[in-house]
């Protein structure tokens, strides 16, 4: 009896120890998105031609180079707050979200697309962020 039991615990000591996996290193890399706003305003015209009375507009990057990169959630790229107008980029599931708000009563389309413009030419027209990859 004391046979079988010690047999059964070697057998699934091998059993465990054969399913674990070395995927490689994680690490944390830094990538920048480039002209962002020929792409947001791309994106937010469609919006728009959808949309034409819409004061807010979402442009959406994909930053996922390979299948083994993910993104902590949450991770704030870039807040501007102005009286006209409010833009928050947040990246979350392998994508950059990058929303833009009009603030005031006449805010429209050109408002909105001034916004991101001057908030783009303070950052270089580039985003960067952390994701995570495997080495």
């Amino acid at each position: 009896m004391k046979f079988m039991i010690a047999l059964i615990a070697i057998a699934f000591a091998i059993n465990v120890q054969a399913s674990d996996k070395k995927l490689g290193n994680v690490i944390a890399v830094e990538r920048t998105v480039e002209n962002v706003y020929a792409t947001c305003v791309d994106q937010m015209q469609k919006d728009r031609e959808h949309n034409p009375a819409d004061r807010y507009y979402i442009c959406k990057l994909d930053v996922a180079a390979t299948s083994s990169d993910s993104t902590p959630g949450g991770q704030r790229i870039l807040t501007v707050r102005s009286p006209d107008c409010t833009i928050d980029t947040e990246l979350k599931d392998s994508k950059v979200l990058l929303m833009v708000n009009g603030n005031a009563a006449k805010a429209n389309f050109a408002s909105a697309k001034a916004c991101l413009k001057t908030a783009m030419d303070q950052n270089g027209d580039t985003l960067k962020f952390v994701i995570f990859t495997i080495e």
